[in-house]
């Protein structure tokens, strides 16, 4: 995939969709003028949604709750607080969520998945899932084996999970559509695109609201409206006002009433802490860009959590795109709240953080949306205190292998001090103990087994998973349509885009891009070794992939993409297709022209920094400089640099 940046490139352009102004409606209980114009504005930028209304389908989210404030909010066209009731569907494995707006297939999810129960000792289930900080990530790309994520997955885990009673209500936690903060202006077309898709996704799951995260708004309100609209979630943002009159610039607070549970939502945003480029400094103008301005979120959240408790909220749960440390202080200062969601950082834990003693929990989504989460709550209407997670076979198993692990680091511990002398036996001994003590938790585990989970005498119970969105999950059959369509769509817009934009033949110092064959004149050892690498052959997994006309994708797969005196043919890489010569050691046209002192004109060392543009992420977790060089350095090509490197790991 391409760098992302936030930087607008001087040398694209593209021909922008028209958007019309949007307003959220105070109450979307039945439509108004507003909706018809936002639906019209919607299918102008993103094409008519696939999901068509059926017989059977839920109506529109009604208030059930409003109080004087509110009210007169409500009067100056601000968003309000607002209830919202959702009856149990027919079937009654759904657990509240309507079954028109999904798939008549239902996720199927293999038997080594993990899932709740639906009920323990009689006790119902109530099931809460979540995601966060996908940031416009709809499926994986294919540059690594064994990659997580894409709505096709999350779809078939969604609708699986509900099929066995655990899902009443889905959440994401913010930073959903858009993966960076500015989008490139021959790039806008493919995000709303993308962007659709998600919303679609999000319709077909059940997602029921929405934090607001600065990702959410790259393309601007308008197009975010007509996102919201078209997903049919509930957008919350606590902490956002309107620079002209300070009003809440979305609902600052929704209560829902799920399966006879009234819960509370409220959500903050502010500066992202995950930035696609570490060295760009977040612009303190971008809220006002878009007419918005942050207050300060533990007033903010204060007030609207204790709003939603005198409104009758059983629980209330703040979504949040702050980052797990701010998230967490003001869940530790903030009574009201019980479970907090943050989808910033990207962290995935399996489970949750105790807070306030156990009296709140806090649950980290995986970045890139490569995993989601499912907690189930027992006893929802009846118990109150701290939590306390149930034990279930899958759960000891799980336990039974953290602590082989945490045996495995006390022996090392042991080991090492041992090899220090005599001085340091007592310490040695202190962690081979500490070895035995775990292995005696690991036989009580063991014996019980396969004891069933039970409820405690008090607290609130639950069971909590988080979970990779691996290939073992059935892709939802409804999504992988989708998919197509949209790689349809991406097609034709990328050439009409591309068809605007005019090829710069050279830099400002004549360079340019000759392309491997042209290398193989002078470096003919190196060129037959890079032959043999997984570099040659990197535009071919675009197109296994039915990827090579992503703008998203080409830049990595071939050379020079969309930079003077390189790539700009996206119908027809020709001879700057794959990753070669020049994708690390620069510009070679003026090093092939230049008689003399030919050695200067060409990048021979090439840093770290350039592979990083390619090798982050998702796209290779794990990236190590040295070790990925053993890979492309061979006979002909850094061959000195290798051994050195081989002998360095040796030592």
């Amino acid at each position: 995939m391409e760098r992302r940046r936030w930087r607008k490139p001087m040398i694209l352009g593209c021909v922008a969709l028209g958007l019309s102004g949007l307003l959220m409606a105070a109450d979307p209980s039945k439509p108004n003028q507003d909706d018809i114009v936002r639906r019209k504005t919607m299918i102008s930028q993103f094409g008519e949604s696939p999901s068509k209304p059926t017989k059977g389908d839920s109506k529109p989210i009604i208030p059930i709750h409003r109080g004087k404030a509110d009210q007169k909010q409500a009067a100056t066209s601000a968003p309000t607080a607002v209830g919202a009731t959702t009856k149990p569907a027919s079937a009654p494995w759904l657990g509240g969520i309507a079954s028109s707006r999904s798939t008549g297939t239902v996720g199927v999810l293999p038997k080594e998945v993990a899932i709740s129960p639906s009920v323990v000792q009689g006790a119902r289930a109530f099931g809460l899932t979540y995601t966060g900080g996908i940031k416009g990530y709809i499926e994986p790309c294919g540059c690594q084996a064994g990659m997580l994520g894409g709505v096709a997955r999350l779809g078939g885990l969604m609708m699986g999970l509900k099929a066995r009673g655990i899902g009443a209500l889905g959440l994401d936690a913010g930073s959903l559509f858009f993966e960076g903060l500015e989008i490139e202006a021959a790039k806008q077309t493919q995000a709303r695109l993308k962007a659709g898709l998600l919303a679609d996704t999000m319709r077909d799951i059940g997602t029921k609201a929405m934090g607001i995260g600065p990702y959410d708004l790259a393309l601007g309100r308008a197009t975010l409206d007509g996102l919201l609209a078209r997903s049919g979630m509930r957008a919350v943002a606590s902490n956002l006002v309107r620079v002209q009159d300070g009003q809440a610039a979305f609902l600052p607070r929704l209560l829902l009433e799920v399966e006879g549970v009234k819960v509370g939502i409220v959500a903050l945003t502010g500066e992202p802490i995950s930035k696609p480029d570490q060295a760009v400094v977040w612009p303190k103008d971008y809220w006002a860009r878009h007419g918005l301005r942050l207050i300060e979120p533990l007033p903010a959240v204060k007030q609207q959590a204790a709003s939603l408790r005198r409104e009758g909220a059983r629980w209330v749960i703040l979504l949040s795109t702050l980052g797990r440390a701010k998230a967490e202080s003001i869940a530790e200062t903030t009574q009201e709240i019980d479970l907090v969601i943050d989808g910033e950082e990207g962290e995935g834990i399996a489970s949750p953080l105790a807070l306030r003693g156990g009296n709140a929990l806090l649950m980290l989504t995986e970045k890139d949306g490569q995993k989601a989460g499912a907690l189930a709550i027992y006893d929802p209407l009846k118990r109150d205190g701290v939590w306390i997670t149930l034990q279930t076979p899958e759960g000891r198993k799980q336990e039974i292998a953290n602590l082989q692990q945490q045996i495995q680091g006390y022996l090392r511990q042991a080991e090492q001090m041992n090899r220090q002398g005599p001085d340091f036996a007592p310490i040695a001994a202190v962690y081979t103990q500490q070895a035995e003590t775990t292995k005696l938790q690991i036989k009580a585990l063991e014996k019980a087994m396969q004891d069933p989970p039970a409820l405690p005498n008090k607290g609130r119970p639950y069971l909590h998973q988080l979970y990779a969105l691996s290939e073992r999950i059935t892709d939802l059959p409804r999504t992988l349509e989708r998919i197509k369509a949209y790689e349809a769509a991406v097609k034709k817009a990328n050439f009409e885009a591309m068809a605007n934009v005019k090829p710069i033949p050279f830099t400002k110092d004549g360079d340019f891009f000759v392309g491997a064959e042209t290398c193989r004149a002078c470096h003919a050892p190196a060129y037959d070794f890079w032959k043999t690498t997984r570099h040659a052959g990197a535009y071919h997994t675009l197109e296994k992939k039915q990827k090579q006309f992503d703008m998203d994708c080409i830049g990595c797969h071939t050379v020079g993409w969309q930079k003077p005196g390189g790539l700009f043919d996206l119908r027809q890489p020709k001879h700057l297709a794959h990753v070669q010569c020049e994708s690390c050691h620069s510009y070679g046209g003026l090093h092939v022209r230049t008689a003399a002192s030919k050695k200067n004109n060409i990048q021979r060392k090439v840093p770290a920094s350039v592979c990083t543009q390619c090798h982050q992420g998702h796209h290779h977790p794990g990236f190590h400089y040295e070790n990925s060089l053993k890979g492309v350095l061979g006979k002909g090509h850094g061959e000195a640099l290798l051994k050195r490197l081989l002998s360095q790991g040796k030592k």
